[in-house]
């Protein structure tokens, strides 16, 4: 069950990467992101969407090592600070967009997208928590 969720939180920051990388490229699609305030992003902000864009892609790779998905030595006490701190983070996004943000695209679909990550994320957290990792 751990590796569902583990492979639905990577997808969920994949996608996201995703949409930051076409948020970069001048696509119109700013209505699911920074509040909808913009259709298109200007040259400022698509160098933020380009650091969000790296950034996303680096924690899908993150949930797919955390799942054991993927094979790599790594400090395990600093896997786990980085999923708690994407947990926090996804919970306040989560807030965001359902309560404060006026965009209708990022309330309700980047909204439904992060909650949903944010419940597996803990999950996760949680269920291996009680679950001995395996070392390798």
């Amino acid at each position: 069950m751990s590796k569902i969720a583990a492979i639905l939180c990577s997808l969920s920051f994949f996608l996201n990467s995703i949409l930051q990388f076409l948020l970069m490229a001048g696509f119109p699609l700013g209505r699911f992101s920074f509040g909808g305030k913009y259709t298109i992003f200007p040259p400022e902000l698509r160098i933020v969407s380009g650091f969000l864009c790296i950034l996303w892609f680096y924690y899908s790779i993150t949930y797919l090592i955390y799942g054991n998905l993927i094979q790599v030595k790594t400090n395990k006490l600093f896997l786990n600070f980085k999923l708690i701190i994407m947990t926090l983070f996804l919970f306040l996004a989560t807030i965001f967009n359902f309560f404060i943000s006026t965009s209708f695209f990022e309330k309700y679909y980047t909204g439904g997208l992060s909650a949903l990550t944010f419940m597996l994320s803990a999950f996760l957290l949680l269920y291996n928590r009680k679950t001995p990792q395996n070392s390798f």
